[in-house]
């Protein structure tokens, strides 16, 4: 479960590693079912979906996060000195049925998978959304753009970005 996936902070320390079983012939209807999520964005999905990889893989994955304001860009750069790529859409899906509860802990984003609106390239995250009066605290997958200036741990706790460790 996700209390075994140890979250890195960059620059720290080596990465945790967790194993993550994913079907990436799933189509994204179905992938949003078996993750029971509350909310998700339809009219993006068939943009994010990509059908670069095929078939069922066990992969090796790390949450980052960092001590230090940085752009995606960044992030990039420092899960691949760490022998890490950022996960893809269907990835993180998986990872978020594996994880039931992982939005409890903040938002994850998947910089591997991008798509353009109106302009702005735009990456998958899954986040929390707890609603006006009510005490359910939501499970969305949203979207959020790439350039966005990422706030550190220290200021804004819980934003991690998932990264898949390259062979």
């Amino acid at each position: 479960m996700f209390s075994s996936i140890m979250v890195v902070m960059a620059m720290f320390a080596s990465p945790e590693v967790s194993t993550l079983h994913v079907n990436y012939d799933a189509q994204y209807t179905q992938m949003v079912e078996v993750g029971k999520y509350d909310h998700h964005f339809e009219e993006a999905h068939e943009k994010f979906w990509s059908a670069d990889e095929t078939g069922q893989k066990d992969i090796q994955i790390s949450l980052f996060t960092f001590d230090r304001e940085v752009t995606s860009g960044e992030v990039v750069k420092e899960m691949g000195k760490d022998g890490f790529r950022p996960a893809t859409v269907k990835e993180l899906l998986a990872f978020g049925a594996a994880n039931p509860k992982c939005h409890l802990e903040g938002d994850t984003v998947a910089l591997g998978s991008k798509y353009e609106v109106f302009g702005c390239e735009m990456v998958p995250m899954i986040f929390p959304n707890q609603r006006e009066n009510n005490t359910h605290i939501y499970r969305e997958v949203g979207q959020i753009p790439w350039n966005t200036k990422w706030p550190s741990e220290k200021e804004i706790p819980g934003i991690r970005f998932l990264g898949v460790k390259v062979k």
